[in-house]
């Protein structure tokens, strides 16, 4: 399982689809650093921290 993340605007009335909650799901990573298998779940958390805008 993975742990989201959940940007600053999330259910924001003002962000730009109007508040509305969207999640958006395509899992897919790939870390060099880690054997196969090995479990990552803040993966997908820390990812946009990475490239912040």
């Amino acid at each position: 399982m993975f742990e989201p993340w959940v940007g600053s605007d999330y259910a924001d009335r003002g962000n730009i689809i109007g508040g509305a909650r969207l999640l958006v799901l395509g899992e897919a990573h790939y870390d060099a650093n880690s054997e196969i298998g090995d479990g990552r779940p803040e993966l997908t958390r820390d990812g946009p921290k990475l490239y912040p805008r």
